[in-house]
């Protein structure tokens, strides 16, 4: 047994017994409890100092190795007084490792999972943070399920959305916020969305599929395409072409729009706390957020690929209704980020009806995130601001 005292910077001290057959997690425990940082502080213990008690000379040891140490029975550093603890954010490599050597014991069992937990739910998530901004993108997809799967266990998911995405939006360009290989949050919400009931999906589209499941030839937008050799012919057709589409398209909105209440809270709590982060940033991006979650990443890819989303279309959809889905797609994708068609785009005659539609998405926006009784818990709100 040795009798360890500890003497903290604000002038306090403390000891504890420590056992030449203590484990290294009771040593880790001793050493928390000791100094109150599971609970108090966003800080994880990283060095020891150690002060001579004669000499007065310090040194800092890493602690890791005097934990080792003190198991091996062979440290000099346990006898006599005058030691305290320095507190540090655990560096990027360290924490990195210390989740991944959790992870590969398996994050579920019966004894992991509690230290997981403890270490992801940490004040301000500043152990979450660390990992995800330092861990390369081809080893993001196994860590964020491994992350995604937890926090989704615990309800903690909007707290978690808001803090990684308030470090990003605050370093990025908004034109690239949320695209691309190297954005965190945008993997984690490819991911996040995979792993929702999506019944929601199906009931809003499936009046869409069964329209075109019905037509007998594609809804043609590109002129060429028609090409009867008839120019006066195929003018005429892509007029109809064109008011048949917005039809199809102001279903899809329409059945998008009436199936609002089954969007699962939890997906509509994410995108409005991450909208909050960027309209702090970027006021005239006021629904930039449910277009990314909702659209780009929900309803404009299933209208293309229903069976991607499990969803059961009530006819087998030929080519030509998946061409018309294709451009009913592009077209949804348009309204719903404000953008229009460029010149020479064949879908620029589309443009009239963005426009017109441009105030009814926004409605739409706005009901999503209008979430009255909805507020992130004292705990959660230190999770970005």
């Amino acid at each position: 047994e040795r009798l360890i005292a500890f003497r903290f910077p604000d002038g306090t001290s403390q000891t504890i017994l420590v056992h030449m057959w203590d484990t290294r997690e009771v040593l880790c425990r001793k050493f928390a409890n000791t100094s109150g940082i599971m609970d108090d502080t966003d800080m994880v213990l990283h060095s020891l100092v150690f002060c001579h008690p004669t000499t007065g000379k310090k040194e800092v040891v890493d602690a890791e190795t005097y934990i080792m140490d003190l198991l091996d029975g062979i440290s000099d550093h346990a006898i006599g007084d005058g030691v305290y603890f320095t507190f540090e954010e655990i560096p990027d490599k360290e924490s990195f490792n210390l989740l991944c050597t959790i992870l590969k014991e398996d994050p579920l069992s019966t004894t992991n999972r509690p230290k997981l937990l403890k270490l992801l739910h940490a004040p301000n998530l500043a152990i979450v943070d660390v990992i995800l901004k330092n861990t390369k993108i081809r080893d993001i997809e196994k860590l964020a399920n491994a992350i995604l799967y937890i926090f989704g266990k615990t309800k903690q998911m909007p707290r978690l959305m808001k803090k990684i995405a308030t470090s990003e939006v605050s370093s990025s360009a908004v034109n690239s916020l949320f695209r691309g290989t190297d954005s965190i949050t945008g993997k984690l919400l490819s991911l996040y969305v995979q792993k929702i009931d999506r019944s929601f999906l199906s009931a809003a589209l499936i009046p869409v599929f069964t329209h075109v499941a019905g037509l007998n030839a594609a809804v043609e937008l590109d002129v060429s395409k028609i090409a009867s050799g008839d120019l006066k012919k195929d003018l005429l057709a892509l007029k109809t072409n064109i008011q048949h589409m917005e039809k199809i398209t102001d279903l899809a909105i329409g059945s998008i729009v009436n199936e609002t209440e089954r969007i699962p809270l939890e997906l509509r709590q994410i995108a409005r706390e991450i909208q909050k982060v960027v309209t702090r940033y970027y006021n005239d991006k006021q629904y930039m957020v449910p277009s990314t979650v909702l659209f780009a990443r929900l309803f404009c890819p299933a209208l293309i690929f229903p069976e991607k989303y499990n969803i059961q279309t009530p006819k087998k959809i030929p080519p030509e209704g998946k061409r018309t889905l294709m451009m009913c797609s592009k077209v949804v994708s348009a309204v719903s980020s404000g953008r229009f068609f460029k010149d020479g785009d064949f879908m620029k005659d589309m443009n009239s009806f963005v426009e017109r539609n441009k105030t009814r998405m926004d409605s739409y926006y706005k009901s999503v995130m209008d979430l009255p009784h909805y507020e992130l818990t004292s705990t959660s709100s230190k999770g970005g601001g």
